[in-house]
């Protein structure tokens, strides 16, 4: 038997239970919720108080992320008529896990604004951006001229068919801290975000030098999944030679092949393990010149290609190293 009951409640106060009857005789107690709590006909965002037991809505005695999707399934329904938009809010459903920071930032962090309805939504009854990020908690500095409201950031973008707004954040950080940004919403905190910074070492470029790697996971674990591995790695890799603007990277500087860093500039077998390392095991950190086959990828990348380089120079023909003069 399928049942649907429309009703509001004026205050949420205490849960209360309905009796399922079945021929005349009561059968179970149900616990009953009210979407509707403040008695406006509609299920709007402004019946969410995020309280037990008012929004213990899949009844497990706890209010929580599931409670608050349950809600947002219903939100836009009405007695008899249309609903009411209202001021936006963060949507609960849709984010990222961790926001990236860095000079001339290519990773976009987007936050989903919808309003009282739960329709997308970009600006507040006031026409302002009803979103942006604050780094109040983040000892940080921003590239010059790139983060004018700092440490509030504002959205670049957003598209009104979604409800997404974009940001890219520029900023450098002169030591390794572990810190959280807040989303922000109409005035009013939405969720705590880690945030991860690139350019480590605070040159206001991201270079090899700022990847420590798996000494110090936290730093550089990009993800947020608790630890440093292959993903993280891709992505450092992925920003490599990004600067703020007006600053160059520094050159690479050895010759090519010196994996490990030797000082005595040699390269040997002792550069392949650590090649090997870098690309399959640990992934650590390695010199600007272990870009060996110099194939004038201008990120420098380190992959498999310049593995089979430095085996042929090693073992095989002996080919020379070219110079990797194009590498910034």
């Amino acid at each position: 038997h399928y049942f649907t009951v429309d009703a509001s409640a004026i205050a949420c106060d205490s849960p209360c239970e309905a009796v399922l009857f079945i021929n005349g005789q009561p059968c179970r107690p149900v616990p009953a919720r009210f979407f509707d709590n403040d008695g406006d006909g509609c299920v709007t965002n402004a019946d969410f108080v995020g309280g037990r037991p008012c929004e213990d809505y899949n009844c497990n005695f706890a209010s929580d992320d599931n409670d608050r999707i349950i809600f947002e399934s219903h939100l836009g329904h009405c007695c008899g008529g249309a609903c009411p938009p209202g001021p936006p809010f963060c949507d609960s459903t849709t984010y990222d896990p961790c926001l990236v920071v860095c000079p001339k930032s290519d990773i976009v962090y987007t936050v989903t604004t919808k309003d009282s309805c739960g329709n997308p939504t970009c600006l507040s009854p006031t026409g302002q951006p009803a979103v942006w990020l604050d780094f109040s908690q983040c000892p940080s500095m921003p590239c010059p001229d790139e983060e004018p409201n700092w440490p509030l950031v504002l959205p670049d973008s957003c598209d009104p068919a979604t409800g997404k707004h974009y940001f890219t954040v520029d900023a450098s950080l002169p030591e390794c801290v572990d810190c959280v940004a807040a989303i922000v919403v109409n005035d009013t905190l939405c969720r705590l975000v880690p945030a991860k910074f690139l350019d480590i070492n605070g040159d206001l470029c991201v270079t090899e030098n700022d990847l420590i790697g798996p000494i110090v996971p936290l730093c550089n674990d990009y993800n947020c999944n608790g630890v440093f591995d292959a993903e993280d790695s891709s992505i450092a890799q992925a920003h490599r030679a990004h600067c703020c603007p007006g600053v160059k990277p520094p050159c690479c500087v050895g010759t090519v092949g010196n994996v490990n860093c030797d000082p005595l500039d040699v390269v040997d077998i002792a550069d392949l393990t650590a090649l090997i390392d870098h690309l399959f095991i640990n992934f650590t950190p390695l010199c600007c010149s272990a870009e060996a086959n110099c194939n004038g990828d201008p990120l420098c990348i380190v992959d498999i290609a310049d593995l089979t380089s430095l085996i042929d120079f090693l073992f095989i023909n002996f080919t020379p190293l070219p110079p990797c003069g194009v590498c910034p």
